[in-house]
């Protein structure tokens, strides 16, 4: 059995262990009262897939042990090295389902880094983090990348639900750049991903859970 050493993967400690996210919306007015009102559920789900040829193929955990079955939550593979491969960066997309039942704002950190994964002789496995290579994203242009300044894309118009059965779904990358492909890497190297979710009521919720009296991109809320 090969055994399996890792140098960095703390920097995913943070991610969501499950695909959905989930906050009571609360909102105080202290004009009125001190107490604590209820004013809705946001609730927002994410889901990270591939398509190639208009086929949908879900995206799977980073394994660590393959006899073990031991993954890391919440961190998916995708391929970098082979343009013919399903989960090819190239056919990675990214949706959310949107099933609060107040106006949410969302906002989302893409949580990734490359990494070189070598085996010695004796099958030893040791994966490399390569540090400085950053990967750009082809995101839907009703994101806006604040990454620079406090490194979150922020979906810059309110959503809900379409109804309390049928959520509302939200893409952040469904394609591709038009007319580039990505230069691939050497086989052992490897891309891992992650999503960090936070969602709040429209109403006084960025300022109050984020601390942003308006918009990054500038107006109001």
């Amino acid at each position: 059995m090969k055994k399996l050493l890792i140098a960095m993967t703390s920097i995913f400690i943070l991610l969501v262990a499950s695909t959905r996210f989930f906050v009571l919306a609360y909102l105080t007015d202290q004009d009125v009262t001190e107490e604590p009102l209820l004013i809705g559920d946001v609730e927002v789900d994410y889901d990270i897939y591939f398509d190639k040829d208009g086929i949908l193929y879900p995206a799977t955990e980073v394994v660590i042990d393959e006899n073990l079955n031991i993954t890391k939550p919440g961190v998916y593979s995708v391929n970098v090295t082979d343009a013919q491969s399903i989960n090819f960066i190239e056919h990675l997309r990214i949706r959310f389902f949107v099933s609060s039942n107040v106006d949410t704002y969302i906002r989302i950190q893409l949580i990734d880094y490359l990494s070189l994964t070598l085996e010695n002789f004796e099958g030893i496995i040791t994966e490399i983090p390569i540090v400085g290579q950053e990967t750009a994203f082809n995101h839907v242009s009703t994101w806006y990348d604040y990454q620079a300044t406090d490194g979150y894309y922020y979906l810059m118009n309110p959503v809900k639900q379409v109804s309390v059965t049928t959520p509302l779904t939200v893409d952040f990358i469904n394609a591709y750049f038009p007319g580039v492909n990505y230069s691939a890497r050497p086989i052992g190297y490897a891309l891992q991903l992650g999503i960090k979710i936070e969602a709040v009521q429209a109403v006084r919720g960025p300022q109050m859970r984020w601390g942003l009296a308006n918009p990054p991109w500038g107006g109001n809320w």
